[in-house]
C-alpha cells in the first residue's frame, strides 16, 4: 500500500494531543456533469500540541 499524503486544514481541538482537520475538494456528478463540494473529516494525533485551529497542515495515512 502507498502512502497517502493528505492536505487538511484545521477546524477544531478535540481534546489532549488531538485536533480535527477536514479535507475537501470537488467530485464530478455522474447523471447531471456538475461538480459537488465533498468533504471528509480525520482524527489526528498532535503530540507536541502545536497546532492551531485554521492552519494547513500534511497528514499521511498508516497501517492499523
Amino acid at each position: 500500500m502507498a502512502v497517502k499524503n493528505i492536505k487538511v486544514k484545521v477546524i477544531s481541538k478535540a481534546g489532549d494531543k488531538t485536533v480535527v482537520g477536514e479535507a475537501s475538494g470537488l467530485k464530478l456528478h455522474p447523471t447531471y456533469k456538475k461538480y459537488i463540494k465533498v468533504s471528509k473529516k480525520y482524527m489526528i494525533h498532535d503530540e507536541s500540541n502545536s497546532v492551531k485551529v485554521g492552519d494547513e497542515i500534511f497528514i499521511k495515512s498508516s497501517k492499523i
